[in-house]
């Protein structure tokens, strides 16, 4: 059992990667043959995307440094942080949606984090992902219409900013006594300020996220850039991510994730616009997923090895 269990803690990182490299080259292909249309070129454009692309990774990578450093007591290096959430991108990409959290977990616990504390960072971590899409979603929509039902979805979001704190300590509560005595000694999960703060930095990644992939759009058509269509395209993307992640059945949120954005951009764009968009976003994650994240993670176990 013992050399079982040896042979697995080696060998697990690699499998993880190798399945979810090849679910990603198996749907990027497939998705090749919609890019049936002429695509315009803009350097600027471009370049862009390559910065949103870097400030995407490093807000995430520092807020899972700080809320490690919070939650569970350890804070991890930029770097560490970031293989950690590279783990957790990958993940995605494999039937279930939990893998990636798991894979993370692990790479926690090599790095002295208790299974309690990793639990307690991954939830907290998902619920301020949701929020923010929340506050973020509503905002713009508002922004957008000006509409009563836009007044009112940012006036749900808002009274959501205290009771969510209050959600999670509860959570923590019933989860603490559940666990072992050890679990008991851990300290409540922090209070309503320092969760508005990190609430406001996950606020701000949505954001970059949404430019990122505004980017995109403008990169690759001859759209002129204009405050409402890039609210437009945001709002798209934050929405349709987030019911793509919430598509449980789907890795990646595949298929769903564009349908979603697809149907939110028709008030911007043709239809087939708005599925070349979608797809080219597609195709850059999974390259960035592949060509850069698959990297840093065995860079990260090369060395911890030697």
């Amino acid at each position: 059992m013992r050399n079982t269990l040896a042979i697995f803690r080696k060998v697990w990182l690699y499998a993880f990667l190798l399945l979810a490299a090849a679910y990603c080259v198996y749907f990027g292909m497939g998705q090749l043959h919609q890019l049936d249309r002429p695509l315009q070129f803009s350097a600027p454009a471009a370049l862009t995307v390559i910065v949103m692309q870097l400030s995407f990774w490093l807000v995430y990578s520092w807020l899972w440094s700080m809320l490690t450093a919070k939650v569970a007591g350890t804070k991890l290096g930029l770097w560490e942080s970031f293989r950690q959430q590279n783990l957790l991108m990958l993940g995605k990409y494999l039937p279930g949606k939990v893998w990636g959290m798991l894979a993370r977990g692990a790479a926690m616990r090599q790095r002295g984090i208790s299974t309690e504390g990793a639990v307690v960072a991954t939830c907290t971590d998902q619920l301020l992902v949701f929020h923010a899409a929340l506050i973020v979603s509503a905002a713009l929509y508002w922004w957008l219409t000006r509409s009563a039902a836009a007044a009112a979805f940012v006036a749900l979001s808002l009274c959501t900013l205290g009771l969510a704190p209050l959600l999670l300590r509860l959570a923590f509560v019933v989860y603490r006594y559940l666990t072992p005595t050890g679990a008991r000694q851990m300290s409540a999960p922090f209070g309503i300020p320092i969760y508005l703060a990190f609430l406001s930095g996950h606020c701000l990644g949505w954001l970059i996220n949404g430019l990122l992939f505004s980017g995109i759009y403008y990169a690759f058509s001859n759209a002129t850039p204009s405050l409402s269509a890039l609210a437009t395209l945001v709002l798209a993307n934050t929405i349709g991510v987030t019911i793509g992640f919430l598509a449980f059945f789907a890795p990646g949120g595949i298929g769903v994730r564009e349908a979603a954005t697809s149907g939110l951009l028709l008030t911007a764009m043709p239809l087939d616009q708005a599925i070349m968009l979608t797809v080219l976003f597609r195709l850059w994650l999974l390259s960035t997923d592949l060509l850069v994240g698959i990297p840093a993670l065995l860079a990260a176990r090369t060395k911890a090895a030697s």
